[in-house]
């Protein structure tokens, strides 16, 4: 951090101040510095608000909001809401609603409706077979008939 001071400390213009003064500029310079040095250190790493890497709010690492590992919302591990991998909620692996074991009720599904398929074909192979031999039963009855008038006239 201290390289980074000394740095921008060189890098600074010296435009808008007095140059007769060296001492008031390099102070100057050295609270700008600091102040920058401030908010992009501080604000964008460690601790709050908004963007990048580790702790409060937003992108990737620590707490609340989006990406990476702990609390809420988008990847991978624990809680609750919505997106994507592993342990509660809503869409893949494990647990609760959704979807993979989805694949598996499809399948199960699927596997019903052959079966309800066949069934059908089997019935309806019944029926063709039943009028198939319809005429033959037909012919059986007549002949039973013709045997017991036979019987009946000795």
């Amino acid at each position: 951090m201290m390289l980074i001071t000394v740095m921008m400390l060189i890098l600074l213009p010296r435009q808008g101040y007095s140059r007769t003064n060296e001492f008031g500029n390099v102070r100057y310079r050295l609270l700008k510095n600091i102040r920058v040095l401030h908010y992009y250190f501080y604000y964008f790493y460690y601790y709050y608000y908004y963007y990048y890497y580790y702790y409060y709010y937003y992108y990737y690492c620590y707490y609340y909001c989006y990406y990476y590992y702990y609390y809420y919302y988008f990847f991978y591990y624990y809680y609750y809401y919505y997106y994507y991998f592993f342990l509660y909620y809503y869409y893949y692996y494990y647990y609760y609603y959704y979807y993979y074991y989805y694949f598996l009720l499809l399948l199960l599904l699927r596997l019903l409706l052959l079966l309800l398929l066949l069934l059908l074909l089997l019935l309806l192979l019944l029926l063709l077979l039943l009028l198939l031999l319809l005429p033959l039963l037909h012919l059986l009855l007549l002949l039973e008939l013709q045997k017991q008038q036979q019987q009946q006239q000795q």
